[in-house]
């Protein structure tokens, strides 16, 4: 699952947000809220989530119970957005 996928797949959790970086540049960055309000850079889940498959078992699975996600896949599976 590339950034395209995810970006795609998971659109209406995903804002845009102008974050300045260490040198003060002004960069547009993807975010997506995951619940409780909680977000996070689509890039980094990326790099956690890159090598699944985009359903929710793929995605369980790499998640394993152990990194948070997986009341927001439950979540996406209830609305459709996973199968």
């Amino acid at each position: 699952m590339d950034k395209e996928n995810v970006l795609t797949i998971f659109d209406k959790y995903i804002t845009n947000n102008i974050i300045p970086d260490s040198t003060g540049q002004l960069n547009d960055v993807a975010i997506m809220g995951i619940g409780n309000e909680q977000t996070v850079n689509v890039d980094f889940f990326v790099s956690i989530f890159g090598d699944a498959e985009a359903t929710y078992d793929s995605l369980c699975s790499i998640d394993a119970g152990e990194k948070g996600y997986k009341d927001f896949f439950d979540l996406c599976k209830t609305e459709g957005i996973l199968v």
